[in-house]
């Protein structure tokens, strides 16, 4: 994979982000950027890279998870077979995130939360943050484009709303080696594990995500045609961890084989700030 090849795939993408970033600073109705997209398309990166653009151009930009308004564990609604449903907008405290948008957009303050994923609780402690005219706040999760988080409480005028996608070429999602890769070295979850998980995301993605996709003003392929080399080494050493005995084995070896001839790139030839370094482990480069 040669270097000139990488970098006009991250041009390509940098350009997508520019292109945002010129909108929000060119246009003052754009108070708020709504940033969305399924699980590992790269809404963390995609966030930061957006407001850096803001603030390096001399304008403030306050940068807001979603995840930070979970509700706390004993709250989140259940499924019908009594699990709990992490993937549904209402697994989120709206009311809070109701009176934060108001007290934000009415220029007071408002108190931002902080979640907790280990306790699966909010911390006790808010952070105050306040906005002027000029502020912009980018707001990021699963969950942005759903009508529910903002309808009524920001007005259709004042949104750019942003959707990330990852499309390839591939007979397999590139997300799913993305959230193998670093679910494995990040969060110690086995490859099977992964697997076993992922049709709940899916089938999350297909209820909440895809029906507001018509909402996004600019869409965004966050996909990059050298990244099957950026994982392949460790996605080879998960994939071959699953057992003869796992009900995910023959699915494992599929891919194994859809693998077999990618040549690995050199990580050294990866940007340091390109969205794949949310998925990378430089250990498994070994």
């Amino acid at each position: 994979m040669s270097i000139l090849m990488i970098n006009s795939q991250e041009d390509r993408y940098e350009e997508n982000i520019g292109e945002v970033v010129n909108v929000a600073l060119n246009d003052d109705d754009k108070r708020i950027i709504l940033i969305s997209g399924p699980s590992c398309a790269g809404k963390t990166t995609t966030t930061r890279k957006i407001t850096e653009g803001i603030v390096a151009a001399g304008r403030r930009a306050l940068s807001v998870s979603l995840d930070d308004f979970y509700l706390n564990d004993v709250d989140v609604p259940l499924r019908e077979d009594g699990t709990k449903d992490l993937e549904t907008v209402y697994s989120l405290d709206l009311d809070y995130l109701h009176v934060f948008l108001t007290d934000l957009m009415a220029g007071k303050t408002a108190m931002l939360p902080s979640y907790d994923f280990v306790s699966k609780n909010r911390r006790d402690e808010y952070t105050p943050v306040s906005i002027t005219e000029k502020d912009v706040v980018i707001i990021e999760g699963l969950h942005a484009l759903n009508p529910v988080i903002y309808s009524g409480y920001v007005s259709e005028k004042n949104l750019l709303r942003v959707y990330l996608y990852v499309e390839s070429p591939y007979d397999f999602d590139p997300r799913f080696i993305r959230r193998m890769v670093r679910d494995y070295f990040y969060r110690g979850v086995s490859g099977e594990r992964t697997f076993a998980v992922w049709k709940d995301v899916r089938e999350g993605e297909s209820l909440y995500i895809d029906p507001y996709i018509d909402y996004a003003d600019v869409r965004i392929n966050t996909f990059f045609t050298y990244e099957d080399g950026v994982h392949v080494k460790a996605a080879r050493k998960i994939l071959s961890e699953i057992s003869e005995n796992s009900d995910y084995y023959g699915k494992a070896q599929r891919m194994l084989r859809s693998l077999k001839d990618v040549d690995p790139v050199d990580f050294s030839l990866v940007p340091e700030n390109s969205v794949l370094r949310e998925f990378m482990k430089d250990c498994y480069e070994q």
